[in-house]
């Protein structure tokens, strides 16, 4: 929501900016509507029920509450800008009634646990939204404060003017189409028909339609077995691919008929389906399936960064491997070169927190340089990032798994097959990330004599070290377990999943306390470090380079 939001107000490129944004469709129940009567007519804020779009309508008021804080904060805005901060405030709580203007009730009302965290971090016009959120706040909020962290560090990077457009975009040019149902069956029904639409006419078959079109009959059958081999290559992702093209070509604004449609007018039919869609479909399939080919024998490094680059499920890297994977019949150690990079660099940008649009913006020049045939020394700065980024990707490493829990299974992952020298062949969906020392240790739990100290436990249950591999049964028995009936379960072999080294030093342990988490950390960071070509050790101290 967050990039689609900036690229219509233009704050990365005001020429392709957008008049208005759609929020899609909000479904209410109005308890107060006597099943088939009409309802009351408004006399004053009414409560209703959110059948569908309770989602949509939190995150824009997070993402509202954090435009007002910083405005609070820092001021450093044009002389109205407090009435745009005043406007937001609105937008986020409202007076129950004329007589009570003092009290404030936010708009939006969630589940007990949610509701606690809003009213003390997002509903108050302080600048919480600056702070960290309380530990004691419980796991209700636990969600709500990672959107609103992210928040915090998107809208900060910001000008004060571009956080004025963003906010008064958001007042004044996003929309919702509002449905109020006046008995729940009724609004059942809606939600179904709302989410289960018919099946569209997909964008394939338009564009298909009038590439074939623009052919001469002679070449039309060939064109056809082409265009049908290009589909087939694909697997079913046919508009996925399309999507991947426009990106290829810098295409970010258009929609993807319309940027095909430019490619198509410009190349002319024979050459798009020649030139673009067959190789590069060829080269897309390949992308996917090489670890599984037989050529992917002489070329493992390249194999393993495709292996790794497809656990990854959102596909800004996918442009700029299609473009080294074309390369791959003619120069294929220049194409396994460009490979491992792609893969670290969509490492990079993911620890660094960066949205899909952002990661999309730092791709767009090395899939140009890519297209363009450019020298691998030239493009070598593009895969970089900054020491500062380096220093932030340090210190979001400290909490990974609270941050983003998927990317710190797939680094754990990434770190295994680094130290075993080989590919996982394993689905991440079948392995989980067990926190050694739990989260929550009982009051008598064995946990609380080991880490005395609350702020060290707290320390050490959210760093890399304290976090292992293990199959999804095995974390359901181990929960809270003490660490000795943890080691019992954590040795029973698992059919299909192999032991894991980077486990080595978990299982030899006789106890596990700050310092052997703290020299794991310290293993896991230098390995890391290795495939990320960042010198942890120097943010976080020595380092041990050898696993136990």
């Amino acid at each position: 929501m967050f990039d689609d939001l900036s690229s219509a107000v233009g704050l990365d490129d005001p020429l392709s900016a957008s008049p208005d944004y759609f929020l899609g469709t909000i479904l209410l129940l109005d308890p107060e509507a006597d099943g088939h009567q009409p309802p009351p007519p408004f006399s004053g804020p009414r409560v209703f029920e959110v059948v569908d779009g309770q989602q949509r309508l939190v995150t824009v008021l997070i993402l509202a509450s954090v435009l007002r804080d910083l405005e609070d904060t820092t001021g450093a805005v044009a002389a109205d800008m407090p009435s745009i901060a005043d406007r937001l405030h609105g937008m986020i709580t409202v007076t129950p009634n004329a007589r009570d203007i003092a009290t404030r009730l936010g708009r939006v009302q969630t589940r007990d646990g949610e509701q606690a965290y809003l009213e003390a971090y997002v509903l108050p016009r302080l600048p919480r939204a600056l702070l960290p959120p309380d530990p004691q706040m419980g796991e209700g909020g636990a969600g709500i404060a990672v959107i609103q962290e992210f928040f915090v560090n998107q809208v900060m990077e910001l000008t004060p003017a571009g956080r004025r457009r963003l906010a008064l975009f958001i007042m004044e040019w996003c929309h919702v189409v509002v449905i109020i149902s006046r008995d729940i069956d009724r609004a059942h029904r809606l939600f179904t028909v709302l989410n289960d639409r018919g099946k569209p006419l997909e964008r394939n078959d338009i564009i298909k339609a009038e590439v074939l079109r623009g052919m001469p009959p002679k070449s039309a059958p060939r064109a056809l077995a082409l265009w049908d081999a290009a589909d087939a290559a694909t697997g079913g992702d046919f508009e996925t691919f399309l999507g991947h093209l426009r990106l290829i070509h810098g295409l970010h604004r258009p929609p993807i008929i319309a940027a095909v449609r430019g490619l198509v007018r410009e190349l002319g039919s024979e050459r798009f389906i020649e030139e673009e869609l067959t190789p590069l479909t060829i080269a897309f399939n390949r992308v996917r399936t090489f670890s599984m080919r037989p050529e992917s024998a002489d070329h493992p490094m390249m194999a393993r960064a495709l292996v790794s680059l497809n656990r990854i499920n959102k596909a800004d890297w996918v442009p700029a491997a299609i473009l080294a994977m074309a390369q791959f019949p003619e120069q294929p150690d220049e194409a396994g070169a460009l490979m491992i990079e792609i893969e670290r660099f969509a490492y990079l940008l993911r620890l660094l927190g960066h949205g899909a649009g952002k990661r999309q913006r730092r791709f767009a020049p090395i899939i140009e340089a890519i297209r363009n045939r450019a020298a691998r020394e030239n493009m070598a700065p593009l895969f970089e990032v900054s020491r500062e980024e380096q220093r932030t990707i340090g210190f979001h490493l400290k909490d990974l798994h609270r941050r983003d829990a998927a990317m710190s299974k797939l680094l754990l992952i990434r770190i295994e097959e680094e130290v075993a020298g080989l590919s996982l062949l394993v689905d991440p969906k079948a392995l989980t990330v067990e926190h050694v020392l739990p989260l929550r240790p009982s009051a008598t739990s064995a946990w609380k004599q080991v880490f005395a100290d609350a702020d060290v436990r707290a320390d050490c249950q959210t760093c890399l070290g304290n976090l292992a591999l293990v199959p999804e049964r095995q974390n359901d028995r181990a929960k809270n377990k003490d660490f000795a009936d943890k080691l019992a379960i954590y040795r029973e072999p698992q059919t299909g999943i192999p032991a894991f080294a980077t486990n080595s030093d978990i299982l030899t342990a006789q106890v596990w306390g700050p310092e052997a988490i703290r020299a794991r950390e310290s293993r896991l960071l230098e390995v890391a470090g290795r495939i990320l070509r960042i010198d942890f050790g120097s943010q976080t101290g020595s380092v041990v380079r050898m696993f136990g």
